[in-house]
Order: C-alpha cells, then structure tokens, then sequence
C-alpha cells in the first residue's frame, strides 16, 4: 500500500511504501483509490 507522508512540519510530502494491513476481528477493510487535497488542506500541511 502507498501513503504520502510528511515526517516534519514543513516538509514536503513523499510517497512511502507500507505493507498492507492485517485485520483483526470487528476490522473493516476500505479500499481509497484516490483523494484530493484542496488549497485549504495543503495550507494546513505547510
């Protein structure tokens, strides 16, 4: 599974690599194929 991550405030945002996510029972599993960041978020990121 992909995420973009920022480490920092500040930083950029990249694109790591984590494995998938074991579940557990009462867990329930979304699959998200794409979001958008609005002008509003990316402000609150930086």
């Amino acid at each position: 599974m992909k995420a973009a991550v920022i480490h920092a405030f500040g930083d950029i945002p990249g694109y790591e690599t984590f494995p998938n996510p074991v579940l557990e029972q009462g867990d329930t599993l979304i699959e998200v194929r794409a979001v958008v960041l609005e002008n509003f978020d990316r402000m609150m990121l930086f």
